[in-house]
């Protein structure tokens, strides 16, 4: 590779897959609120930063194990702070991992635009991920909390489920594929390239899981109506044949 390309830093992930948990729980049904919550989801940014952190530097083989177990920390947190069922969790978890490592993505390569190889304060480094990660993110709330029904829950089956976890392993298996290899046709050979790859292969990776959560929302209301439809229809049926009794 002709470019050192640094990879970003492991507070920033954890602090971003830490944020996109939060947008969506904020939008779910609740199981935990007040100090309970508070201190769940401080307990849990320091849980995932500190494991993030201490496992930096572990050698290639175990990255994909330590990013397994990044997301069952976030499927915990997603889980113990909503009124929601395992399926809905992991559902919900895949899109806010996928929209974690967009944003932490899309910050990174805005920090290696301006900066390259200089050294930036570090007063520069966290307004720019402030800015970033602030706008970002309540760009992706103002998405979702149309989406989500009133009593936050989606009632996702398994096969959902299942779908989405291989949107978002493929997202990422893609979108981090030349950070492992760059002897394979879809692999960046430049620093620049390989960002655009990760950034754009995550933003197509949030683009199709918000398209299938609508289409999801979609037939859950179609459903919904038909259920509807059918009580009244059974209702005006038996008020037929009572007045046929009398």
């Amino acid at each position: 590779m002709s470019d050192f390309v640094p990879d970003i830093p492991r507070i920033y992930t954890a602090l971003a897959e830490w944020l996109a948990c939060l947008i969506y729980i904020s939008l779910l049904k609740k199981r935990l609120s007040g100090g309970k919550f508070i201190i769940c989801s401080i307990c849990t940014l320091i849980i995932q930063s500190s494991f993030l952190q201490l496992t930096k530097d572990l050698p290639i083989v175990f990255w994909i194990p330590c990013m397994m177990m990044a997301i069952a920390m976030m499927l915990l947190f997603i889980y113990m702070s909503c009124d929601i069922t395992i399926f809905e969790a992991g559902y919900f978890c895949v899109r806010a991992f996928v929209a974690a490592e967009l944003i932490a993505s899309l910050e990174w390569q805005v920090h290696f635009f301006f900066w390259h190889a200089e050294q930036a304060t570090i007063v520069m480094k966290w307004l720019l991920l402030i800015f970033i990660y602030g706008a970002s993110f309540f760009f992706i709330w103002l998405l979702e909390k149309h989406q989500v029904p009133i009593d936050g829950k989606l009632n996702i089956r398994q096969h959902e489920l299942w779908l989405s976890v291989v949107i978002g392993a493929a997202v990422f298996a893609m979108s981090n594929l030349s950070f492992v290899t760059t002897t394979t046709p879809f692999s960046g050979q430049y620093a620049s390239d390989i960002f655009n790859i990760r950034t754009l292969v995550d933003l197509g990776g949030f683009a199709i899981l918000y398209a299938y959560h609508i289409q999801l929302n979609e037939l859950r209301v179609k459903h919904e109506l038909k259920a509807m439809q059918n009580i009244l229809q059974n209702q005006l049926i038996q008020y037929q044949q009572s007045k046929k009794k009398y």
